[in-house]
């Protein structure tokens, strides 16, 4: 997610499975919204966590002028008193947690980009250091941290000329070398983006102008930034030229950027050791494309998604291909500003957060079934922006965070039970009659535990994913199930109208044939309605007494029929009970 200032620019659980109406699905939920700081008052909020739950919320002071930090540990939802860092302005930041719980704060004056570090989860924020020694404006700052404790950070600059600056501090450092420039042309603003691997190795990616997406490589062991190379084509615009770069564990790197003329979004894919490989197309044209994100999980997969012309989309790369899958929708609810933000977790779920027009959303994608979710609404917008932000920590869990230009608020998603991703319930079924349910429920934060729980509405229940219940009266109930995991329990219901079962005709049977000896005649039946399964009997009559053997729905004119009045008799049978209706006679010549 970009900064508010090119957001400002740039403006200037129910599954499709499910058959029943009415239903209410059950899904790991967001908590009620709450207040993180009454002075974070506007901004765009900015948030990470650590696999154990070590978590950094930074907040904008728009009129305070200042930047907030608020903390959490191990998890815990009880938020630490905001430290305040004056700066003279609000101001574009960035915060990381590292695998031990130290955090890192980047934020700045007008003039000077800062970073502010604290050691451990509970320690003291330490003064600021500057990292450029002359004053410049800078625009949209990222950090990224590698395993061991290298710390990389990146910003665009301007004035007089527009340039990407970065600065990596080693593993086991204490001083931080001043920026540094990487690019050799004029850059876009806010285009840049850095990505650290496990040995300390770093990556840079920025957007050079008129739209030339531009990487260098930075090997820890020589500590020197590597001859830019050429990726593709970007964005031409500033502040919306989004470019995003990670590694996976396997130290493969992956770039993502929005093209030419904000139509598409681009990739490109580095193995270790190797070149880059040409860049390709992961979605589809669109008349604008904005806001990308990029997040690469545990197995090396690959997760980017954006906002194209209003709709939330995205992709993903299987680790063993580079081949990306074909882009699909998360949601068809325009975000017209396109602020989107992207989490993943240690066990590769992940968490997308936009803003539509009246609500601040989110998807969930279990790593069980690698399926976008449908979404679900955080919050309600209250004002003209509304800027969101996600971090996922211990497994499952996630922290929303967002402003509307007031003070900050933030929403834990509640990790406990599963996702319920399909669930079968007809919408009206036959009383005696069996009725078939199914339930689909995926893993969210750990495995599922025993078989899902039926309770039907007419005090019977049954256990299973597919399973069948009868039910014995009319009238309407409500089916609910319930899947247990490591962590909880998640349930879904639907209504369901039970109708009493019915046998009519409407006609008598009617006889087709020639009514002559050694002619077959054929009872047709019609004109029955009622529940299915509806069973038929036949017999056949000659003046009115029935044939002995006659009991198929054919049959033959024998010599002793001749000069008789011969009939058909039909007898349905259904769980309603018997109804009989005999045809007219037909005269059987010789």
């Amino acid at each position: 997610m970009r900064s508010r200032r090119a957001a400002v620019v740039g403006a200037a659980m129910v599954a499709c499975l499910l058959t029943a109406t009415g239903v209410a699905a059950g899904s790991p939920t967001w908590g009620a919204p709450v207040q993180l700081s009454p002075n974070g008052d506007g901004g765009e909020p900015v948030v990470a966590a650590n696999a154990r739950g070590d978590t950094v919320v930074g907040l904008q002071g728009l009129n305070s002028k200042s930047f907030e930090v608020i903390s959490r540990s191990g998890g815990s939802q009880a938020s630490s008193a905001p430290v305040v860092f004056p700066t003279g302005r609000g101001t574009d930041s960035a915060v990381a947690v590292d695998e031990s719980g130290g955090a890192f704060s980047l934020f700045g004056t007008a003039s000077f980009l800062q970073i502010s570090e604290r050691v451990g989860p509970t320690g003291e924020w330490r003064d600021a250091v500057t990292l450029n020694s002359e004053p410049m404006a800078w625009f949209d700052p990222q950090i990224s941290l590698g395993a061991g404790g290298a710390v990389g950070v990146i910003t665009t600059t301007c004035c007089p000329t527009q340039s990407v600056q970065a600065t990596v501090r080693a593993a086991g450092a204490q001083l931080w070398s001043p920026l540094v420039g990487l690019s050799s042309g004029a850059v876009l603003l806010a285009s840049s983006s850095i990505a650290l691997d496990s040995a300390g190795n770093a990556l840079a990616v920025w957007v050079e102008s008129p739209g030339i997406v531009k990487a260098s490589f930075r090997p820890a062991a020589t500590a020197a930034w590597g001859t830019p190379v050429v990726l593709g084509e970007g964005s031409d615009k500033d502040l919306v030229a989004d470019t995003r770069v990670a590694f996976d564990p396997a130290g493969n790197a992956t770039a993502t950027w929005i093209g030419t003329r904000q139509s598409v979004v681009s990739s490109a894919y580095r193995p270790f050791g190797g070149a880059w490989q040409p860049a390709v197309a992961i979605s589809a044209g669109a008349a604008k494309t904005a806001s990308l994100s990029l997040a690469v999980v545990p197995s090396g997969e690959a997760l980017a998604v954006w906002v194209a012309d209003g709709r939330v989309e995205g992709a993903a790369r299987r680790s063993a291909s580079q081949a990306w899958q074909a882009p699909t929708t998360i949601s068809l609810a325009t975000a017209p500003e396109g602020w989107l933000g992207l989490a993943t977790d240690q066990a590769g779920n992940a968490v997308a957060i936009w803003t539509t027009s009246d609500f601040i959303q989110a998807a969930l994608r279990p790593a069980a079934n690698s399926v976008w979710q449908p979404p679900a609404n955080v919050a309600p917008k209250s004002g003209y922006w509304a800027i969101p932000a996600v971090a996922m920590g211990a497994t499952g869990h996630a922290l929303a965070v967002w402003s509307q230009f007031g003070p900050s608020e933030g929403s834990d998603l509640d990790p406990s039970g599963p996702i319920i991703t399909g669930l079968t319930v007809p919408r009206s079924a036959t009383a005696r009659v069996e009725t078939h349910f199914a339930v689909t429920a995926t893993p969210w934060a750990s495995p599922l535990r025993g078989a899902p729980l039926w309770h039907f509405g007419d005090d019977t229940s049954a256990t299973g994913t597919a399973i069948t219940h009868t039910y014995t009266r009319p009238g309407r109930y409500t089916v609910s199930v319930t899947q247990a995991d490591g962590a909880g329990t998640s349930s879904a219901t639907a209504p369901i109208s039970i109708i009493a079962p019915t046998l009519t005709s409407h006609s008598q049977p009617n006889i087709r044939g020639v009514p002559k000896v050694g002619q077959r005649l054929e009872c047709l039946t019609r004109g029955w309605t009622g529940t299915a399964p509806i069973r038929y009997r036949y017999a056949w009559l000659r003046n009115n007494r029935a044939i002995l053997g006659a009991t198929h729905r054919r049959y033959t004119l024998r010599r002793q029929d001749t000069g008789t009045s011969i009939a058909c008799r039909v007898t349905a049978k259904n769980v309603t009970g018997t109804i009989s209706k005999t045809s007219r006679t037909v005269s059987v010549k010789p």
